[in-house]
């Protein structure tokens, strides 16, 4: 018997249902090119009435199996199905018979939980509208014991680490914040991220659920194509939208889109073309938001984030994707941790905020506080939560296996060169190349007899994608965090590098504007150059505030090495290649490597800033009242003076200066 995939079961079952049947004398090849063509067919044109029939608004919290389920299912019967020829599993206290089922994330992922309660895994990642109806199809009963109407989404259990503060230092919102704002939550968004949208960007929400199954069986691009008489509404809807809220989401998931549509797509003379009607809105967004016209760091992470409960806080077992490519729990995992690292870094952006205002205010004793809360904050963030990435599954599998991280979804978040058709082209050459390239798109299909017209045609169309302007853009990469330029621009951390300080302000140029403004705040009042003037006017807080100092400089340290860690298991390990580049396109492990000799340099030291002549202490006159005895009787060995400290009064005797009958003890 043939296994056929079926991720795409949906409107038009039984007749696609009934050309299987037909087709069983086929050949395994056969029938499946024979399914995927019909699969692709009905699931555009499904997908084109359920658009054109209701609105694209979906709850997943809210949904509900209407029917009632009659069948009981025994935990013994349950539990005998679980192998790939019979797969069982519980989802909310309900069981389904997934046998041949083609997940996005493969087979293997429902086997793992064959005969087991599912809910938490799916909970835990945000499925399409498709996912439901394939539910309600695959539906078998109800377990024994369980109520008639099962909760609509169980909770996963709690963090078990207390370092996770699930966001509950965070400020509330005032009314009419902006969005972007740092006092709430660090550089995350104040308000979380908008699950639905109104009309007519349910157009893209719908397209975006569907990434998942429609890149596994290759039909997104069809899918797509389908609805482009629709993005001119999406277009003109851009223009007259004023919420930020709104066009943040917009920008994330055309990004989304984009991408997975080009991947979709063969190359154009070493670009990827995006066609008009998709780049007009996407260029639109951007435009408004001042942003560049790809997926970044803040759609795929920033705003890219959903809390199951809504009155709980910001815990890896609370969160889940709005936005995926793969379906893969490891995609949902590797985005997810980031969003976590972010909110928990916002006592990191707190305490900077403090420090730049008091190097502004010229206050040494309000900096000192600030650097002690900074130390604090980071240390947080590189010991509690970077970890996560690392975090294993309770069979010691990793929650993000690198080489999954590396060959599935990285490639759609990577650097690429962007031709946007219709858009960037002043040569007046290109209206007579595209004339002649409909002439003879026409005699191709007006003239069945001519002779193939198709290296003609390919010919015409590199001509007129040579004359179109390409985009350089950066992939999503975690420099685009603003979290450590922030904490360089404080801490005065230069760039010796000009190839990767040019890349580092490129970076800068993906970030949202709040963010950039933020960075330009904080340059200006650099926490170094301050403390280095403390010390060349001999002010007695320098001592300790350049202490406070280097124990930032340190975590920052710790923060890069850790960092480091994991680019060498996710990028450098399953590359194959020391030189191999990260996300963003740059060279990762020379980037790391000369930022964190960099970071090191940062280090305030005492050679470049004492002078040998004259004493390292101040002048007596200059010191404050001893809180010690001035005089002290000869044997007192241990009091406690200015001038030693702790240490005994005078020096320890060596061994020559012991009475001779100890000489035995040498």
């Amino acid at each position: 018997s043939t296994c056929v995939p079926a991720c795409s079961w949906g409107a038009g079952d039984a007749c696609l249902r009934a050309e299987i049947g037909a087709a069983r004398h086929h050949s395994a090849t056969q029938l499946a090119a024979s399914v995927l063509t019909a699969r692709r067919k009905r699931s555009v044109n499904a997908s084109l009435q359920s658009f054109g029939s209701r609105s694209m608004s979906f709850n997943q919290d809210s949904f509900r199996l209407d029917e009632h389920v009659d069948r009981i299912v025994s935990h013994k019967e349950l539990a005998s199905h679980v192998g790939k020829e019979s797969c069982w599993l519980l989802i909310d206290g309900l069981v389904y018979d997934v046998t041949g089922f083609h997940h996005p994330g493969g087979f293997n992922r429902l086997l793992e939980l064959a005969g087991k309660d599912a809910t938490k895994a799916f909970t835990n990642i945000r499925h399409s509208p498709a996912a439901f109806v394939h539910l309600k199809r695959m539906l078998v009963g109800r377990l024994e014991g369980e109520s008639e109407h099962p909760h609509a989404s169980v909770m996963a259990a709690p963090v078990e680490s207390q370092a996770i503060t699930g966001g509950s230092h965070h400020r509330a919102a005032k009314a009419g914040e902006p969005l972007w704002s740092t006092r709430c939550r660090g550089f995350l968004p104040v308000r979380d991220p908008l699950v639905q949208l109104p009309e007519p960007f349910g157009l893209l929400t719908f397209l975006v659920s569907r990434i998942p199954v429609a890149l596994a069986d290759g039909s997104f691009s069809d899918l797509v194509d389908s609805h482009k008489s629709r993005f001119g509404e999406v277009e003109a809807a851009i223009a007259t939208e004023s919420s930020e809220d709104v066009l943040e989401r917009v920008h994330s998931l055309y990004g989304y889109i984009g991408k997975a549509y080009v991947h979709m797509q063969a190359p154009v003379a070493k670009a990827s073309a995006v066609p008009q009607f998709l780049a007009a809105g996407w260029l639109a967004v951007s435009d408004k938001l001042g942003r560049e016209p790809t997926i970044d760091y803040a759609d795929c992470v920033l705003n890219n984030w959903e809390r199951i409960d809504k009155s709980a806080g910001l815990t890896p077992d609370n969160l889940r994707l709005l936005n995926r490519f793969t379906g893969l729990l490891d995609e949902e995992w590797f985005f997810k941790t980031h969003v976590i690292i972010e909110s928990e870094a916002s006592g990191v952006v707190s305490a900077i905020y403090d420090g730049f205002k008091a190097v502004a205010d010229k206050s040494k004793y309000k900096l000192l506080a600030a650097l002690s809360w900074l130390e604090q904050a980071l240390s947080h963030v590189a010991s509690n939560c970077l970890r996560i990435m690392f975090d294993r599954g309770e069979e010691d599998g990793s929650l993000c296996e690198p080489d999954l991280f590396y060959h599935r979804f990285r490639p759609f978040v990577s650097s690429w060169t962007a031709l946007f058709e219709g858009f960037y082209e002043n040569d007046d050459k290109l209206a007579g190349l595209r004339k002649n390239l409909a002439m003879v798109e026409q005699l191709d299909e007006a003239v069945p007899d001519l002779p193939d017209l198709g290296m003609h045609r390919a010919h015409l169309r590199e001509a007129i994608s040579a004359l179109q302007k390409r985009r350089s853009l950066c992939g999503a990469s975690g420099a685009m965090s603003a979290i450590l330029p922030c904490c360089d621009a404080f801490l005065g951390v230069s760039m010796t590098s000009e190839e990767l300080g040019r890349m580092l302000e490129r970076f800068e140029e993906y970030m949202p504007s709040a963010h950039r403004e933020l960075l330009s705040s904080v340059r200006m009042h650099c926490a170094r150059d301050f403390i280095l003037k403390l010390r060349e006017e001999g002010d007695l807080q320098a001592e300790t505030l350049v202490d406070h100092f280097n124990a930032c400089v340190r975590r920052v340290l710790d923060f890069r090495w850790r960092h480091l860690s994991y680019i060498e298991q996710y990028v450098i390990i399953p590359s194959g290649s020391s030189n191999a580049s990260g996300t963003g396109g740059t060279p990762a492990f020379h980037y790391l490597n000369q930022h964190i000799n960099d970071t090191e340099a940062a280090m305030i030291g005492w050679a470049e800033h004492f002078s040998t002549e004259g004493p390292l202490s101040p002048s007596v006159s200059d010191a404050p009242a001893s809180l010690f005895r001035a005089e002290h009787p000869a044997d007192d060995f241990w009091v406690v003076t200015d001038q030693n400290g702790l240490l005994p009064c005078c020096t320890p005797l060596d061994w020559e200066g012991l009475p001779p009958d100890w000489a035995e003890m040498r």
